[in-house]
């Protein structure tokens, strides 16, 4: 999984999130407990403003590993947006 976490965080700093979406989702399928995937999903959907599905792979993430901090910090950033 670290090869499509990887290609995933070079597609995310050049700004091709559609991309970096594309890799981690192949990642996620294959590996559904990928809570670093579910992450990075969470940060690119909301680098696209999809604001929703951001909040929903950052509780993916925290599903897999409740104590995960960075999904914790970013979902609870969201949560005013979510409501």
């Amino acid at each position: 999984m670290d090869a499509y976490r990887e290609k995933a965080i070079i597609y995310f700093n050049n700004a091709q999130y559609k991309s970096s979406i594309d890799v981690l989702e192949k990642a996620v399928t294959l590996q559904n407990n990928f809570d670093v995937g579910y992450y990075w999903l969470g940060r690119n959907y909301e680098k696209l403003n999809q604001k929703e599905k951001a909040a929903e792979n950052y509780q993916r993430a925290l599903m897999y590993d409740p104590q995960y901090f960075e999904a914790k910090e970013a979902l609870e950033k969201l949560q005013p947006n979510t409501n």
